[in-house]
């Protein structure tokens, strides 16, 4: 892959934290990098090269200065690998990502900080669906 030279620049500024979320990817030599593979989550995508252009965009688009690099990488995988929007899914599957929701270490928001879910009293429920 050949980057301008301020993504291969970015690229190896943010170059352990990509791997660390699964992507096995090197130098080459000037701006030229080398995916040998990634994460099973992006399997789906047919133009792998993309996944990586993708994710320096994203980065650019939503770094947060607040949070160290690591983190801002894994909050862009996060979104590039969610579920879509709609996505039919079986009661095994929903109930592994209510398990893994709650195995992590804040749950209640997702990555771009919104609430993940909300909790509601039963009363608030019979009052909204008795009409």
């Amino acid at each position: 892959m050949q980057f301008s030279k301020a993504d291969a620049d970015l690229l190896r500024q943010i170059l352990p934290a990509v791997r660390d979320t699964g992507f096995d990817i090197e130098e080459f030599g000037g701006d030229t990098f080398i995916l040998h593979g990634q994460p099973a989550t992006f399997v789906h995508v047919e133009d792998r090269d993309s996944v990586i252009e993708n994710l320096l965009n994203q980065f650019k688009q939503n770094v947060d200065y607040r949070t160290n690099i690591k983190e801002n990488v894994a909050r862009v995988m996060a979104k590039k690998g969610a579920l879509a929007k709609g996505k039919a899914l079986s009661e095994m599957e929903m109930k592994d990502i209510i398990d893994k929701l709650f195995a992590c270490e804040t749950p209640f928001t997702s990555p771009s900080g919104r609430p993940c879910f909300i909790t509601m009293e039963i009363e608030e429920l019979q009052k909204r669906f008795s009409k």
